[in-house]
Order: structure tokens, then C-alpha cells, then sequence
């Protein structure tokens, strides 16, 4: 679940403020950033100028982070169409906000301790239908589901001895893949394997911060 501030769920249930989504787009180096306000906002060095758009389905993991977003915002306009038809969207980063707005439209809080990441990620796909651009985000996170282009193994993965990889140019004429016959070639430099693999076999691997061992 997020974990909002308890000063802006306090604030939110007074009654008193107006919650608004702020939406950023990265697109070829330049800065598309909406609003769903009727005014313009003002946020952390950007304006955010007002554009209908709607967020649709929303996919979550198993620890409830967003996997991915569909978005489709307003074009009747046609301003946004050179930035997806004319250019390249796909990968761009894409950030949606929730800020507060008191009742002259001023933002609460101070940049970030007081608003809220609904979304951060990057654009996978996008659809131009008439009169809007419907988006599909994708989290930072889905980098972690690709799958590598090849399998890691403390042998050398080079499959043809003196080939372009190997680069050896020597005199031997067999190689059994070991770290020590490119050591006693003399060809580490090119050594296409993770030696290291076998000490951390049997090991405990931690991501983040190492935890604390009690005494």
C-alpha cells in the first residue's frame, strides 16, 4: 500500500484541501507536464499546465507495487500527437504525482517530504485514437523481469576456441574453459566467464542493507 504522510490524510479528511494529480512526461528531452486542476501548478521546477486525462487499469504485485499503468489523456488539440506519431515514446520516463491545494490553489507541504509517487516508470505502448493518446506504463521495477541474454557459469561461455571473443592467437590448440588455461595462455583479458560463482554458491545473498548481527 502507499504510505501517505498522516499531515495529508489528516488534511484530506478536513475537508479543507483539494487533491489533484500532476502527470510528467519525458518525451525526446522535453518536459510534458499536465494536470487534472482547472489551473495551472506549480511543482518542484515545472508547470503544470491543465489537460483532462484519466487513469485506467491498474496492475500490482504480490508486494502491492504498481507493475504497470494505462493512462489516456485529452488531444482534441493534436499537441501531443508530434511527440508519439513524429517521435519516439516508448521507454520515456513517466511520473504521476497526488499533491494538496489549499483554497487559493497553493501547494501544501514542501517538495518531497509532503507529496505523494503514485507512478513511477516509463512508457511501454501507446494507441492514438481520435481526440486522445492512451498510454501503457510500465514500473522501474520491471526491470528486474527480464530475463538475461545468457547464462552466467564460472567457465568460459565462449564457444569457438581462438574465435572473435577468445581473441587468442597463440599456438595451443585445445582450451577446457578453465580460468587457469586462459591464465597459462595468457588471454584473461578475454576470459568469458564468472570465476567468482563457486565462492558464493552455498553463500546467503541479502539485497539492500546487510542486516545487523545480533551479539
Amino acid at each position: 500500500m502507499l504510505d501517505i504522510d498522516p499531515g495529508i490524510l489528516a488534511q484530506l479528511a478536513s475537508g479543507e484541501i483539494r487533491e489533484f494529480s500532476l502527470l510528467k512526461l519525458v518525451i525526446s528531452g522535453q518536459n510534458l507536464c499536465f494536470t487534472e486542476c482547472d489551473v495551472p501548478i506549480a511543482f518542484n521546477g515545472d508547470l503544470y499546465v491543465p489537460r483532462p486525462y484519466q487513469i485506467g487499469n491498474v496492475s500490482y504485485s504480490l508486494a502491492r507495487i504498481v507493475d504497470s499503468a494505462q493512462l489516456s489523456i485529452g488531444n482534441l488539440d493534436d499537441q501531443l500527437t508530434p511527440y508519439f506519431e513524429g517521435g519516439s515514446p516508448q521507454g520515456s520516463p513517466a511520473m504521476l504525482y497526488d499533491v494538496c491545494l489549499d483554497t487559493n490553489y497553493q501547494l501544501i507541504g514542501i517538495y518531497p517530504d509532503d507529496h505523494v509517487v503514485l507512478f513511477s516508470g516509463e512508457i511501454d505502448d501507446w494507441r492514438g485514437p481520435e481526440g486522445a493518446i492512451e498510454l501503457t506504463m510500465a514500473s522501474d521495477m520491471v526491470q528486474w523481469h527480464r530475463k538475461t541474454l545468457a547464462m552466467q557459469s564460472s567457465s568460459c561461455r565462449w564457444r569457438v576456441f581462438k574465435g572473435v571473443e577468445c581473441g587468442y592467437a597463440g599456438i595451443e590448440t585445445k582450451c577446457d574453459r578453465s580460468y587457469a588455461r586462459c591464465e597459462a595462455y595468457g588471454n584473461t583479458a578475454n576470459f568469458g566467464g564468472e570465476r567468482w560463482l563457486p565462492s558464493i554458491e552455498d553463500a546467503n545473498i541479502w539485497w539492500g542493507q546487510t542486516p545487523e548481527v545480533s551479539a
